[in-house]
C-alpha cells in the first residue's frame, strides 16, 4: 500500500471518528431555545436573536479557514511531485483542526452563518460544486448516456484552472454553515464535509482524480438529501433526492466508471425498476419526483455552457479582429 492510499484511508476513518465526537459533544451544542420552523426557507438550527460577538466571530473563522487553504492549496500546485507530499498532509492536519474549532466555537456560540445568510445559500453552493464537476467531466463520460458534446479547449482549460479555488469556497462555505449538531441529516452531511476536505487535501494526487473516488463523493449526497428530508424534515420528499440524484449516477456518472456496456445497462435497469415500483407501491401520480432534480442539475449545465460558449466566443472574436486591424 502505498503513501497516498494509506493517507487516505487514515483520513475516512478520521472523518467517522469525528462524526462520533459530534455525538459525544451534542449536550453541549442542542441545549439551546430555537425559532419556530417558518418553512422551506427558514433554517431552523440558529438562535432566535443575533448575537453580533459571535457572529463577528464566526465570520473571521470562515475567512481564516478559507484563506488557509487557499494558501496551503497554492503551496502544493507548485510541487510537481504527483504522490502524497507534505503539503497535502498539511492541509489535511490544518482541516482537522478547523474542524475542531468549530465543534468548540458551536459549543460556545451555536450559531454559523446561517443567522447571517439565507439557507439557499448553502444549497447552491453545493449544487453548483455538483453542477460544475459533471460539466467538467463530459470530456470523459460525457453528459449523459455517455454522449459526449465537443466543448472549447479554453473553456475546459479555464474550469481545470479555477475549479480548486471554487469548490473550496463552496466547502467551507457549507461547513462553516452549519452548527455542529447530532441528527441523522446533519451528521450524514458533516461525514460528507468531511470527505470533501479530504479531496481538496488530496490536490495533486491520484487519488484526487480517481473516478471511482469521484463518482463516490458525487454519489453520496443522495444518501444525504433523502436523509435529511426523511429523518429532519419527516418528508416524504426523500424517495425525490435518492431517486434523482440516482438517476444522475446511473444514466451520467456511471460511464466514467469504465463498465462493460451490459453492466450498465443491467444497473440501469435495475434502478428503473426499483424507482418505478416505488411509485407504484405509494402513488404513481408522483413519479414526475424522479426527474426533478436531474431537470435542475443538467439546467444549470446546459445554461452554464451557453454561458461559457458565449463568453467564449466573444473573446476569440476580439482577438480574431484584433489580429485583422493589426494586418
Amino acid at each position: 500500500m502505498n503513501n497516498t492510499k494509506r493517507a487516505l484511508i487514515i483520513s475516512v476513518v478520521v472523518s467517522l471518528l469525528l462524526v462520533l465526537l459530534i455525538v459525544l459533544v451534542d449536550p453541549l451544542v442542542s441545549d439551546r431555545v430555537l425559532a419556530p420552523d417558518t418553512g422551506a426557507s427558514h433554517y431552523y438550527w440558529k438562535l432566535p436573536t443575533r448575537n453580533n460577538f459571535n457572529q463577528v466571530i464566526v465570520w473571521l473563522l470562515f475567512l481564516i479557514h478559507l484563506s488557509g487553504n487557499y494558501y496551503l492549496i497554492r503551496k502544493r500546485l507548485k510541487v510537481k511531485e504527483r504522490d502524497f507530499t507534505i503539503e497535502n498532509t498539511n492541509l489535511l492536519v490544518f482541516n482537522v483542526i478547523m474542524i475542531l474549532i468549530h465543534f468548540v466555537q458551536s459549543i460556545i456560540g451555536y450559531d454559523g452563518l446561517a443567522q447571517d445568510v439565507s439557507v439557499f445559500s448553502s444549497q447552491y453552493s453545493v449544487i453548483f460544486m455538483l453542477v460544475t464537476i459533471i460539466l467538467m467531466e463530459i470530456p470523459r463520460r460525457g453528459i449523459i448516456f455517455g454522449k459526449k458534446i465537443k466543448i472549447d479547449k479554453n473553456i475546459m482549460k479555464f474550469l481545470y484552472a479555477i475549479h480548486g479555488f471554487v469548490f473550496t469556497f463552496s466547502i467551507v462555505y457549507t461547513f462553516w454553515y452549519h452548527p455542529v449538531i447530532n441528527t441523522i441529516g446533519h451528521l450524514f452531511g458533516f461525514f460528507y464535509m468531511f470527505l470533501l476536505f479530504t479531496q481538496l487535501s488530496f490536490v495533486k494526487t491520484k487519488i484526487h482524480t480517481n473516478p471511482k473516488w469521484i463518482v463516490s463523493l458525487e454519489v453520496l449526497v443522495a444518501f444525504h438529501g433523502a436523509s435529511v428530508a426523511y429523518y429532519v424534515q419527516n418528508s416524504s420528499l426523500w424517495s425525490m433526492f435518492l431517486f434523482g440524484f440516482g438517476f444522475i449516477f446511473v444514466f451520467t456518472q456511471i460511464y466514467g466508471l469504465a463498465l462493460k456496456k451490459m453492466q450498465i445497462y443491467a444497473i440501469q435497469l435495475i434502478f428503473i425498476i426499483c424507482a418505478v415500483g416505488y411509485y407504484l407501491i405509494t402513488d404513481i401520480s408522483n413519479v414526475h419526483q424522479i426527474l426533478w432534480i436531474p431537470i435542475v442539475e443538467y439546467g444549470h449545465v446546459v445554461v452554464m455552457l451557453i454561458i461559457a460558449f458565449g463568453i467564449n466566443k466573444i473573446i476569440k472574436n476580439r482577438k480574431t479582429r484584433r489580429v485583422n486591424e493589426n494586418v
